[in-house]
């Protein structure tokens, strides 16, 4: 689990080492703000992507700012990897509510 303050932004590197699956890279409750497919930081980046396909071999890099308190789980969104082999990471952002973007009330 990392732990960063609401409004921060965090840059994941992220690798699909394969040899045969592809992987789709999702953030559970955010989007990624960029995308660097390929890793290619030479190119201009995708914005604001729900999912980003990795192929096997290949590598992405994404940035997200997360606004409001939570939990956010990166996850392959082949969900059956989280299931049955743990393919999970948290995120967990720490900071005041926002109830402009996000009311855990409602």
């Amino acid at each position: 689990e990392m732990v960063i303050e609401t409004g921060e932004t965090v840059r994941v590197f992220y690798a699909v080492g394969g040899p045969n699956l592809l992987s789709s890279f999702h953030a559970i409750g955010s989007v990624w703000d960029t995308v660097y497919r390929q890793g290619a930081f030479a190119s201009t980046p995708d914005q604001y992507v729900q999912t980003t396909p990795v192929l096997p071999g290949s590598s992405a890099v994404v940035t997200a700012t997360f606004p409001v308190p939570g939990d956010y789980k990166l996850v392959d969104h082949a969900l059956s990897r989280v299931a049955r082999k743990g393919a999970l990471a948290v995120i967990r952002a720490d900071g005041p509510e926002n109830p402009e973007i996000f009311d855990p009330e409602e």
